[in-house]
Protein backbone atom coordinates (compact mmCIF):
# COMPACT_ATOMS: atom_id res chain seq x y z
CA UNK A 1 0.00 0.00 0.00
CA UNK A 2 2.43 1.97 0.98
CA UNK A 3 4.63 1.41 -2.38
CA UNK A 4 1.84 2.01 -4.38
CA UNK A 5 1.79 5.91 -2.77
CA UNK A 6 5.44 6.29 -3.60
CA UNK A 7 4.80 5.12 -7.18
CA UNK A 8 1.97 7.10 -7.26
CA UNK A 9 3.96 10.65 -5.98
CA UNK A 10 6.79 10.20 -8.36
CA UNK A 11 4.73 9.51 -11.35
CA UNK A 12 4.02 12.77 -10.86
CA UNK A 13 7.27 14.26 -9.67
CA UNK A 14 7.88 16.18 -13.23
CA UNK A 15 4.80 18.38 -12.59
CA UNK A 16 6.90 19.79 -9.36
CA UNK A 17 9.17 22.51 -11.40
CA UNK A 18 5.59 23.94 -12.97
CA UNK A 19 3.83 23.53 -9.37
CA UNK A 20 6.58 25.86 -7.85
CA UNK A 21 6.57 28.39 -10.52
CA UNK A 22 3.12 28.54 -10.25
CA UNK A 23 3.42 28.85 -6.01
CA UNK A 24 6.00 31.60 -7.28
CA UNK A 25 3.93 33.71 -9.30
CA UNK A 26 0.81 33.93 -7.35
CA UNK A 27 2.74 34.68 -4.63
CA UNK A 28 4.38 37.71 -6.50
CA UNK A 29 0.84 38.89 -7.46
CA UNK A 30 -0.04 40.46 -4.32
CA UNK A 31 -2.91 39.69 -1.74
CA UNK A 32 -6.82 38.63 -3.00
CA UNK A 33 -8.97 41.61 -4.88
CA UNK A 34 -11.34 43.25 -2.61
CA UNK A 35 -14.61 42.29 -3.58
CA UNK A 36 -16.65 45.05 -2.65
CA UNK A 37 -15.29 48.95 -3.60
CA UNK A 38 -16.66 52.35 -4.45
CA UNK A 39 -18.39 53.41 -7.30
CA UNK A 40 -16.62 54.60 -10.48
CA UNK A 41 -19.02 57.88 -10.15
CA UNK A 42 -18.48 58.50 -5.93
CA UNK A 43 -17.26 61.19 -5.65
CA UNK A 44 -13.33 61.96 -4.04
CA UNK A 45 -12.43 64.04 -1.53
CA UNK A 46 -9.21 65.15 -0.14
CA UNK A 47 -6.52 64.69 -2.95
CA UNK A 48 -2.73 65.41 -2.12
CA UNK A 49 -3.46 64.61 1.71
CA UNK A 50 -2.79 61.79 3.94
CA UNK A 51 -6.71 60.39 4.15
CA UNK A 52 -8.51 60.55 1.16
CA UNK A 53 -12.43 59.36 0.94
CA UNK A 54 -13.92 57.53 -2.15
CA UNK A 55 -17.91 56.74 -1.55
CA UNK A 56 -17.52 54.94 1.92
CA UNK A 57 -14.70 53.95 1.83
CA UNK A 58 -11.27 55.61 3.24
CA UNK A 59 -8.01 55.88 2.07
CA UNK A 60 -5.05 56.63 4.11
CA UNK A 61 -1.61 56.16 5.58
CA UNK A 62 -1.29 53.88 8.85
CA UNK A 63 1.40 55.68 10.61
CA UNK A 64 4.43 57.87 9.55
CA UNK A 65 7.51 57.51 9.70
CA UNK A 66 10.57 59.58 8.66
CA UNK A 67 12.38 58.53 5.53
CA UNK A 68 15.98 58.54 7.31
CA UNK A 69 14.14 56.02 9.57
CA UNK A 70 12.66 53.51 6.82
CA UNK A 71 16.25 51.23 6.24
CA UNK A 72 15.86 48.49 3.48
CA UNK A 73 12.54 47.29 4.76
CA UNK A 74 10.59 49.23 2.03
CA UNK A 75 9.52 46.07 0.20
CA UNK A 76 6.05 45.39 -0.91
CA UNK A 77 4.44 42.55 1.16
CA UNK A 78 6.44 43.86 4.55
CA UNK A 79 5.17 47.28 5.65
CA UNK A 80 2.21 47.55 7.82
CA UNK A 81 3.00 50.70 10.06
CA UNK A 82 3.08 53.51 7.48
CA UNK A 83 1.46 51.62 4.97
CA UNK A 84 -1.72 52.40 2.52
CA UNK A 85 -4.75 50.89 4.33
CA UNK A 86 -8.12 51.51 3.21
CA UNK A 87 -11.52 51.05 5.72
CA UNK A 88 -14.99 51.14 5.33
CA UNK A 89 -16.95 53.82 7.07
CA UNK A 90 -20.51 53.73 8.37
CA UNK A 91 -23.37 56.65 6.98
CA UNK A 92 -21.87 59.17 8.91
CA UNK A 93 -18.46 59.00 7.67
CA UNK A 94 -17.12 57.63 10.90
CA UNK A 95 -14.99 54.03 11.21
CA UNK A 96 -17.44 51.02 12.57
CA UNK A 97 -16.33 49.56 16.21
CA UNK A 98 -16.78 46.42 17.28
CA UNK A 99 -16.77 44.92 20.89
CA UNK A 100 -13.05 43.67 21.29
CA UNK A 101 -12.50 39.76 21.80
CA UNK A 102 -11.23 38.41 25.40
CA UNK A 103 -9.05 35.41 26.32
CA UNK A 104 -9.81 32.89 28.67
CA UNK A 105 -8.20 34.91 31.58
CA UNK A 106 -10.00 37.97 30.41
CA UNK A 107 -7.58 40.07 28.65
CA UNK A 108 -7.93 41.61 25.38
CA UNK A 109 -6.93 40.06 22.14
CA UNK A 110 -4.61 42.07 20.04
CA UNK A 111 -6.24 42.36 16.54
CA UNK A 112 -4.04 45.52 15.14
CA UNK A 113 -7.22 47.37 13.94
CA UNK A 114 -8.02 48.02 18.04
CA UNK A 115 -12.06 46.20 17.29
CA UNK A 116 -12.45 47.99 13.84
CA UNK A 117 -14.42 46.56 10.90
CA UNK A 118 -13.34 46.63 7.68
CA UNK A 119 -9.75 47.51 7.46
CA UNK A 120 -7.37 46.21 5.08
CA UNK A 121 -4.01 46.51 3.56
CA UNK A 122 -4.25 48.30 0.19
CA UNK A 123 -0.55 48.95 -0.57
CA UNK A 124 2.71 47.22 1.70
CA UNK A 125 4.90 50.06 1.29
CA UNK A 126 6.17 52.67 3.68
CA UNK A 127 3.24 55.80 2.44
CA UNK A 128 3.30 57.86 5.45
CA UNK A 129 6.47 60.01 5.34
CA UNK A 130 7.26 63.66 5.00
CA UNK A 131 5.88 63.50 1.08
CA UNK A 132 3.34 61.91 1.37
CA UNK A 133 0.26 62.72 -0.35
CA UNK A 134 -2.67 60.12 -1.87
CA UNK A 135 -4.62 60.51 -5.06
CA UNK A 136 -7.34 59.07 -6.55
CA UNK A 137 -8.26 58.84 -9.92
CA UNK A 138 -10.97 56.40 -11.91
CA UNK A 139 -9.57 52.74 -10.38
CA UNK A 140 -6.22 53.79 -9.02
CA UNK A 141 -4.71 55.43 -6.20
CA UNK A 142 -1.40 57.20 -6.22
CA UNK A 143 1.09 57.56 -3.60
CA UNK A 144 4.25 58.49 -2.69
CA UNK A 145 6.99 56.32 -0.89
CA UNK A 146 10.99 56.30 0.35
CA UNK A 147 13.05 54.96 -2.56
CA UNK A 148 14.54 51.49 -1.69
CA UNK A 149 17.34 51.78 -4.21
CA UNK A 150 20.99 51.69 -3.10
CA UNK A 151 24.13 53.60 -3.81
CA UNK A 152 27.81 51.87 -4.48
CA UNK A 153 28.38 51.42 -1.08
CA UNK A 154 25.23 49.61 -0.14
CA UNK A 155 23.52 52.61 1.61
CA UNK A 156 19.82 53.04 0.82
CA UNK A 157 19.02 55.77 -0.84
CA UNK A 158 15.36 56.11 1.17
CA UNK A 159 15.69 60.48 0.99
CA UNK A 160 14.54 59.90 -2.37
CA UNK A 161 11.44 59.47 -3.44
CA UNK A 162 9.36 57.12 -5.82
CA UNK A 163 5.99 57.63 -7.09
CA UNK A 164 3.83 54.38 -7.50
CA UNK A 165 -0.22 53.65 -8.15
CA UNK A 166 -2.26 50.69 -7.78
CA UNK A 167 -5.62 49.18 -8.29
CA UNK A 168 -8.43 50.73 -5.62
CA UNK A 169 -9.69 46.53 -5.99
CA UNK A 170 -6.32 45.91 -4.89
CA UNK A 171 -5.59 43.66 -8.21
CA UNK A 172 -1.95 43.03 -9.16
CA UNK A 173 0.81 45.31 -7.24
CA UNK A 174 2.18 48.53 -7.16
CA UNK A 175 3.16 49.90 -10.52
CA UNK A 176 6.33 52.20 -10.27
CA UNK A 177 5.96 55.77 -12.16
CA UNK A 178 8.62 57.66 -11.32
CA UNK A 179 12.15 57.98 -8.85
CA UNK A 180 13.42 61.47 -8.35
CA UNK A 181 17.60 62.04 -8.45
CA UNK A 182 16.66 64.78 -5.20
CA UNK A 183 16.01 64.25 -1.85
CA UNK A 184 12.63 64.38 -0.13
CA UNK A 185 13.06 68.01 1.03
CA UNK A 186 14.01 69.38 -2.80
CA UNK A 187 10.81 67.61 -4.10
CA UNK A 188 6.91 69.09 -4.75
CA UNK A 189 4.70 66.91 -6.91
CA UNK A 190 0.69 67.78 -7.36
CA UNK A 191 -1.97 65.40 -9.19
CA UNK A 192 -4.77 66.64 -11.39
CA UNK A 193 -6.80 65.44 -13.84
CA UNK A 194 -8.08 67.40 -17.27
CA UNK A 195 -10.56 65.88 -19.66
CA UNK A 196 -10.33 62.51 -18.14
CA UNK A 197 -6.44 62.85 -18.47
CA UNK A 198 -4.55 62.26 -15.51
CA UNK A 199 -1.80 64.64 -15.03
CA UNK A 200 1.75 64.97 -12.50
CA UNK A 201 3.52 67.33 -12.14
CA UNK A 202 7.09 66.50 -10.34
CA UNK A 203 9.73 69.42 -9.43
CA UNK A 204 12.57 66.97 -8.58
CA UNK A 205 15.21 69.36 -7.59
CA UNK A 206 15.49 71.83 -10.52
CA UNK A 207 14.52 69.54 -12.88
CA UNK A 208 10.36 70.10 -13.92
CA UNK A 209 9.20 66.74 -15.11
CA UNK A 210 5.23 66.08 -16.80
CA UNK A 211 3.79 62.52 -17.11
CA UNK A 212 0.02 62.58 -18.00
CA UNK A 213 -1.79 59.43 -18.76
CA UNK A 214 -4.75 59.65 -21.66
CA UNK A 215 -8.02 58.01 -21.00
CA UNK A 216 -6.96 54.09 -22.41
CA UNK A 217 -3.97 54.11 -19.95
CA UNK A 218 -1.49 55.11 -21.79
CA UNK A 219 1.81 56.97 -20.49
CA UNK A 220 3.57 60.29 -21.84
CA UNK A 221 6.22 61.75 -20.33
CA UNK A 222 8.97 64.53 -20.98
CA UNK A 223 11.26 66.84 -18.47
CA UNK A 224 9.99 70.24 -19.32
CA UNK A 225 13.32 72.10 -18.11
CA UNK A 226 16.07 71.32 -15.92
CA UNK A 227 16.84 74.59 -15.07
CA UNK A 228 13.98 75.53 -12.64
CA UNK A 229 13.50 78.03 -10.09
CA UNK A 230 9.94 77.56 -8.77
CA UNK A 231 6.81 76.28 -10.12
CA UNK A 232 3.03 77.73 -9.14
CA UNK A 233 1.60 74.31 -8.01
CA UNK A 234 -2.25 74.30 -8.13
CA UNK A 235 -4.62 72.20 -5.95
CA UNK A 236 -7.84 70.25 -6.69
CA UNK A 237 -8.83 68.25 -3.75
CA UNK A 238 -12.61 66.96 -4.76
CA UNK A 239 -13.14 65.16 -7.97
CA UNK A 240 -16.31 67.13 -8.44
CA UNK A 241 -14.29 70.05 -8.91
CA UNK A 242 -13.42 70.70 -12.55
CA UNK A 243 -10.06 72.24 -13.53
CA UNK A 244 -10.03 75.64 -15.08
CA UNK A 245 -8.89 76.09 -18.54
CA UNK A 246 -6.05 78.78 -16.23
CA UNK A 247 -5.15 75.52 -14.56
CA UNK A 248 -3.96 73.95 -17.79
CA UNK A 249 -1.38 75.49 -17.93
CA UNK A 250 1.86 74.77 -15.07
CA UNK A 251 3.85 78.42 -14.50
CA UNK A 252 7.50 77.82 -13.45
CA UNK A 253 10.42 79.87 -13.43
CA UNK A 254 14.11 79.24 -14.69
CA UNK A 255 17.28 80.70 -14.72
CA UNK A 256 18.51 83.55 -17.38
CA UNK A 257 21.14 81.32 -19.84
CA UNK A 258 23.71 82.33 -22.86
CA UNK A 259 20.38 81.62 -24.97
CA UNK A 260 18.11 84.11 -23.93
CA UNK A 261 20.78 86.78 -25.28
CA UNK A 262 20.38 89.45 -23.01
CA UNK A 263 21.99 92.43 -22.31
CA UNK A 264 21.79 92.71 -18.67
CA UNK A 265 21.16 88.92 -17.44
CA UNK A 266 19.55 89.63 -14.01
CA UNK A 267 16.29 88.89 -12.89
CA UNK A 268 14.84 85.56 -14.46
CA UNK A 269 12.37 83.98 -16.91
CA UNK A 270 8.45 83.15 -16.54
CA UNK A 271 7.74 79.64 -18.31
CA UNK A 272 4.78 77.72 -18.94
CA UNK A 273 3.87 73.92 -19.87
CA UNK A 274 0.58 73.36 -20.98
CA UNK A 275 -0.47 69.76 -19.78
CA UNK A 276 -3.81 69.77 -22.56
CA UNK A 277 -1.91 69.77 -25.51
CA UNK A 278 1.48 68.43 -23.52
CA UNK A 279 3.34 71.82 -25.30
CA UNK A 280 5.91 74.36 -23.24
CA UNK A 281 6.16 77.86 -23.61
CA UNK A 282 9.39 79.04 -22.46
CA UNK A 283 8.95 82.52 -22.48
CA UNK A 284 6.37 84.66 -21.70
CA UNK A 285 8.00 87.27 -19.35
CA UNK A 286 11.25 88.58 -19.06
CA UNK A 287 12.18 92.12 -18.35
CA UNK A 288 16.14 91.57 -17.23
CA UNK A 289 15.50 92.56 -13.83
CA UNK A 290 12.70 90.94 -12.20
CA UNK A 291 13.02 88.24 -10.29
CA UNK A 292 10.01 85.66 -9.59
CA UNK A 293 9.24 83.64 -7.72
CA UNK A 294 5.97 81.01 -7.50
CA UNK A 295 4.40 80.35 -4.54
CA UNK A 296 0.82 78.92 -5.29
CA UNK A 297 -1.98 79.14 -7.75
CA UNK A 298 -5.48 79.37 -7.01
CA UNK A 299 -8.08 78.92 -10.20
CA UNK A 300 -7.69 82.12 -12.24
CA UNK A 301 -4.93 83.73 -10.30
CA UNK A 302 -0.83 83.39 -10.06
CA UNK A 303 0.27 84.46 -6.89
CA UNK A 304 4.49 85.30 -6.71
CA UNK A 305 7.18 86.50 -5.38
CA UNK A 306 9.41 89.73 -6.79
CA UNK A 307 12.36 91.49 -5.98
CA UNK A 308 14.19 94.27 -8.48
CA UNK A 309 17.87 93.52 -9.96
CA UNK A 310 17.83 97.14 -9.69
CA UNK A 311 17.57 97.68 -5.97
CA UNK A 312 18.73 95.01 -4.34
CA UNK A 313 17.77 96.20 -0.99
CA UNK A 314 14.29 96.52 -2.01
CA UNK A 315 11.78 94.34 0.14
CA UNK A 316 10.77 90.97 -1.61
CA UNK A 317 6.95 91.58 -2.33
CA UNK A 318 4.08 89.71 -2.89
CA UNK A 319 1.82 89.66 -5.89
CA UNK A 320 -0.92 88.71 -7.66
CA UNK A 321 -1.81 88.64 -11.42
CA UNK A 322 -4.28 86.80 -13.57
CA UNK A 323 -2.09 87.16 -16.66
CA UNK A 324 1.16 85.99 -16.38
CA UNK A 325 2.13 87.87 -19.55
CA UNK A 326 1.33 91.29 -17.62
CA UNK A 327 3.89 90.88 -15.05
CA UNK A 328 4.88 94.52 -13.81
CA UNK A 329 2.31 96.20 -15.82
CA UNK A 330 -1.20 97.82 -14.40
CA UNK A 331 -3.07 94.69 -14.00
CA UNK A 332 -0.54 93.06 -11.25
CA UNK A 333 -1.74 93.32 -8.01
CA UNK A 334 0.67 94.31 -5.46
CA UNK A 335 -0.47 92.34 -2.10
CA UNK A 336 2.10 92.69 0.97
CA UNK A 337 5.90 91.85 2.00
CA UNK A 338 7.47 88.83 1.75
CA UNK A 339 6.20 86.30 4.53
CA UNK A 340 6.78 82.35 5.38
CA UNK A 341 4.12 80.97 3.33
CA UNK A 342 0.48 81.68 2.12
CA UNK A 343 -2.55 80.08 1.89
CA UNK A 344 -5.54 82.20 -0.18
CA UNK A 345 -9.01 82.02 0.98
CA UNK A 346 -12.27 80.62 -1.14
CA UNK A 347 -13.05 84.74 -2.03
CA UNK A 348 -11.17 83.76 -5.20
CA UNK A 349 -9.53 87.52 -5.04
CA UNK A 350 -5.90 88.21 -3.74
CA UNK A 351 -7.21 88.11 -0.11
CA UNK A 352 -4.26 85.75 1.51
CA UNK A 353 -3.84 84.05 4.97
CA UNK A 354 -0.02 84.49 5.62
CA UNK A 355 1.66 83.05 8.52
CA UNK A 356 4.73 85.53 9.56
CA UNK A 357 7.97 83.36 11.11
CA UNK A 358 9.51 86.18 12.04
CA UNK A 359 7.24 87.39 14.25
CA UNK A 360 5.61 83.85 15.11
CA UNK A 361 1.83 85.18 14.05
CA UNK A 362 -0.72 84.09 11.28
CA UNK A 363 -1.84 87.31 9.59
CA UNK A 364 -5.06 88.15 7.59
CA UNK A 365 -3.84 90.10 4.73
CA UNK A 366 -5.26 92.29 1.51
CA UNK A 367 -8.78 91.86 2.93
CA UNK A 368 -11.47 94.02 1.00
CA UNK A 369 -11.73 97.65 2.46
CA UNK A 370 -8.36 97.71 4.96
CA UNK A 371 -5.90 99.20 4.58
CA UNK A 372 -3.37 96.71 7.66
CA UNK A 373 -3.05 93.41 8.03
CA UNK A 374 -5.13 91.33 10.25
CA UNK A 375 -3.41 89.74 13.30
CA UNK A 376 -5.55 86.43 13.59
CA UNK A 377 -2.89 84.44 16.10
CA UNK A 378 0.16 84.82 17.63
CA UNK A 379 2.55 81.58 18.23
CA UNK A 380 4.11 79.22 16.89
CA UNK A 381 1.25 77.51 14.03
CA UNK A 382 1.46 75.91 10.93
CA UNK A 383 -1.28 77.06 8.61
CA UNK A 384 -3.35 74.03 7.73
CA UNK A 385 -6.03 75.52 4.88
CA UNK A 386 -8.56 78.32 5.26
CA UNK A 387 -11.84 76.83 4.14
CA UNK A 388 -15.35 78.60 4.25
CA UNK A 389 -14.77 81.72 7.01
CA UNK A 390 -12.30 79.75 9.07
CA UNK A 391 -8.74 79.53 8.76
CA UNK A 392 -7.52 75.93 10.60
CA UNK A 393 -3.66 75.71 11.96
CA UNK A 394 -2.06 73.90 14.51
CA UNK A 395 -0.25 74.88 17.19
CA UNK A 396 3.13 74.69 16.96
CA UNK A 397 3.85 74.49 20.85
CA UNK A 398 1.22 72.73 22.41
CA UNK A 399 0.39 70.39 19.47
CA UNK A 400 -3.20 71.08 19.31
CA UNK A 401 -5.67 71.88 15.84
CA UNK A 402 -7.64 75.12 16.44
CA UNK A 403 -9.12 77.71 14.57
CA UNK A 404 -10.26 81.07 14.17
CA UNK A 405 -12.96 82.88 12.05
CA UNK A 406 -11.12 85.65 9.92
CA UNK A 407 -14.24 86.98 8.41
CA UNK A 408 -15.33 87.72 12.05
CA UNK A 409 -11.80 89.04 12.98
CA UNK A 410 -12.19 91.55 9.91
CA UNK A 411 -16.06 92.68 10.82
CA UNK A 412 -14.50 93.36 14.36
CA UNK A 413 -11.67 95.36 12.69
CA UNK A 414 -13.49 97.34 10.73
CA UNK A 415 -15.97 98.31 13.82
CA UNK A 416 -19.19 95.82 12.41
CA UNK A 417 -19.45 93.52 15.45
CA UNK A 418 -18.72 94.29 19.18
CA UNK A 419 -16.57 91.10 19.66
CA UNK A 420 -13.64 89.96 18.59
CA UNK A 421 -13.55 85.68 17.69
CA UNK A 422 -11.47 83.28 19.80
CA UNK A 423 -9.46 80.77 19.25
CA UNK A 424 -11.12 77.87 19.08
CA UNK A 425 -8.93 74.59 20.11
CA UNK A 426 -10.55 71.29 18.21
CA UNK A 427 -8.12 68.31 18.78
CA UNK A 428 -9.49 66.38 22.12
CA UNK A 429 -7.32 67.10 25.65
CA UNK A 430 -5.36 64.06 25.97
CA UNK A 431 -3.98 63.62 21.91
CA UNK A 432 -0.72 65.60 20.95
CA UNK A 433 -1.07 66.11 17.36
CA UNK A 434 2.29 65.41 15.19
CA UNK A 435 3.09 69.07 13.33
CA UNK A 436 5.54 70.89 11.67
CA UNK A 437 3.89 70.45 8.18
CA UNK A 438 0.67 71.47 6.23
CA UNK A 439 0.47 67.59 4.58
CA UNK A 440 0.44 65.94 8.47
CA UNK A 441 -3.45 67.14 8.81
CA UNK A 442 -5.86 67.46 6.16
CA UNK A 443 -9.63 69.01 6.47
CA UNK A 444 -12.77 68.72 4.32
CA UNK A 445 -16.60 68.74 4.92
CA UNK A 446 -16.84 68.42 8.89
CA UNK A 447 -13.81 65.87 9.55
CA UNK A 448 -10.36 66.74 10.12
CA UNK A 449 -7.34 63.84 9.74
CA UNK A 450 -4.65 64.25 11.52
CA UNK A 451 -1.43 61.94 13.13
CA UNK A 452 -1.99 61.67 16.83
CA UNK A 453 1.44 60.93 18.77
CA UNK A 454 1.90 57.66 21.03
CA UNK A 455 3.89 56.97 23.79
CA UNK A 456 6.42 54.92 21.39
CA UNK A 457 6.71 57.70 19.34
CA UNK A 458 4.69 56.08 16.69
CA UNK A 459 1.81 58.43 14.81
CA UNK A 460 -1.12 57.10 13.67
CA UNK A 461 -4.32 58.64 12.29
CA UNK A 462 -7.00 60.08 14.16
CA UNK A 463 -10.76 61.76 12.44
CA UNK A 464 -11.97 64.57 14.27
CA UNK A 465 -15.86 64.59 13.31
CA UNK A 466 -17.10 68.23 13.87
CA UNK A 467 -20.78 67.31 13.51
CA UNK A 468 -20.45 65.42 16.70
CA UNK A 469 -19.58 67.30 20.19
CA UNK A 470 -18.77 65.36 23.44
CA UNK A 471 -20.61 68.18 26.08
CA UNK A 472 -19.24 66.08 28.88
CA UNK A 473 -15.47 66.01 27.79
CA UNK A 474 -16.08 69.57 26.11
CA UNK A 475 -14.58 68.08 23.05
CA UNK A 476 -15.26 66.88 19.37
CA UNK A 477 -15.43 63.11 18.94
CA UNK A 478 -11.94 61.95 18.17
CA UNK A 479 -11.73 58.43 16.39
CA UNK A 480 -8.63 56.18 15.80
CA UNK A 481 -8.38 54.66 12.24
CA UNK A 482 -5.93 51.69 11.50
CA UNK A 483 -3.60 49.33 12.50
CA UNK A 484 -1.57 49.29 15.59
CA UNK A 485 1.49 47.57 16.00
CA UNK A 486 1.14 45.54 19.11
CA UNK A 487 3.77 48.28 21.36
CA UNK A 488 1.39 50.23 20.68
CA UNK A 489 -1.93 48.16 21.38
CA UNK A 490 -2.19 48.68 25.31
CA UNK A 491 -1.73 52.78 24.97
CA UNK A 492 -4.69 52.95 22.41
CA UNK A 493 -6.94 50.87 25.17
CA UNK A 494 -5.65 53.18 27.99
CA UNK A 495 -6.66 55.93 25.70
CA UNK A 496 -10.55 55.04 25.08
Amino acid sequence: MNKAKIINITKYMFLLPLILVAVIVFSGCGTTPFRDNPSADDVVYGNGSLAVTKGDYLYFVNGYIASDEVGDTNHEGSVTYGALYRIKLDEKGNPVEVEPEYDEDGNEIFDGSNALQNVDVLASKVAGFENMGLYIFGDYIYYASPYNGMDSNREVLSDQVDIFRIKLDRSGSSEWLYTTQSTNENVQYSMFEINGEVCLAILDGTKLVAIKFDQNGRKQQTTVNENVTSVAFFKYATSTTTVTEFNHDLYYTRNITEEDDVSYPSGNVVCKFNFATFSNTDKIFMDGTSTITFKMASKDRLFYEKQLSTSQNETVTLYSIQDATNIGGANETRISNSYSTYNFTPSGNSTVVAYDSDNTKIVLVNYPNLNSNVELYSGSATVIDVTEDYVYFTDNTNNTISRINYVEMAKFVKGEVNTAPEVETISASGTTVFTGQANYVTIYGNKIYYLNTYESDNYYLHQIDLSQYDTEASSYYDHFIGVLLEEDYETQSEEE
